[in-house]
């Protein structure tokens, strides 16, 4: 399918950006900016489910809102219902991007610390 073929596409390329400006220092991490992150991907969820009603007879799961992106997952399943997964997928989503920024996030709590 030539759709796939474009995503990938797409996809590799939003992954260079992403490393272009990690390592051309454009991009600040820190305890602020994970906020800000956490709240922007948090729109693109809501967004993302709005997206995916629009098109639910072609079956679409855009950011993987509909359902997990594979099957047997142990945390990540509706086993529990659409809910429970929404739950897990956002707890996920805020523990690995927390992780990711975590070496950024630590000298800023330590000043935090420090200016009281």
């Amino acid at each position: 399918s030539f759709s796939a073929y474009q995503y990938f596409i797409y996809h590799a390329g939003i992954v260079w950006l992403g490393l272009y400006l990690m390592i051309t220092k454009q991009v600040k991490f820190g305890l602020k900016e994970w906020i800000r992150n956490s709240v922007i991907l948090f729109a693109l969820l809501v967004f993302a489910i709005w997206i995916n009603s629009f098109f639910i007879d072609y079956e679409t799961n855009f950011m993987f809102v509909v359902y997990p992106p594979a099957k047997g997952l142990p945390f990540l399943n509706l086993n529990h219902g659409w809910y429970v997964y929404m739950i897990h997928y956002i707890l996920t989503g805020a523990i690995l991007t927390f992780l990711f920024q975590l070496k950024w996030i630590i000298p800023d709590i330590k000043n935090l610390r420090k200016a009281k």
